[in-house]
């Protein structure tokens, strides 16, 4: 399953951000797609313009209850902010991030 983040967002805005006011609303989406059991995501990050320390406590969420429940959590196609983001907070080091899409996927 590809997921675009704005998806999870469920914002309308060419420019969207990852902070404490979509927290929840990305935390119970990301809820409902685990509710079928283990899954296989890919998170297309290319149009998170922003994302606050809610915004990546969700994303490292995201991946550690994907774990949890036996599937696999990739991140794609970083924005330049989100990609800065990752390597300041150390995400890169233990996060799958690929550089597209389609490379997340094979």
């Amino acid at each position: 399953m590809t997921r675009d983040v704005a998806e999870l967002l469920q914002s309308d805005a060419d420019d969207r951000r990852l902070d404490a006011l979509h927290a929840d609303a990305f935390d119970q989406a990301v809820a409902a797609l685990l509710t079928t059991g283990p899954v296989q995501v890919v998170l297309d990050g290319q149009s998170i313009s922003y994302a606050s320390s809610a915004g990546l406590r969700c994303l490292l969420s995201l991946a550690k209850r994907v774990r949890a429940t036996g599937g696999r959590c990739r991140f794609a196609a970083l924005s330049e902010p989100l990609s800065q983001l990752f390597e300041q907070a150390g995400f890169t080091k233990v996060l799958e991030i690929f550089p597209s899409v389609d490379a997340a996927v094979e």
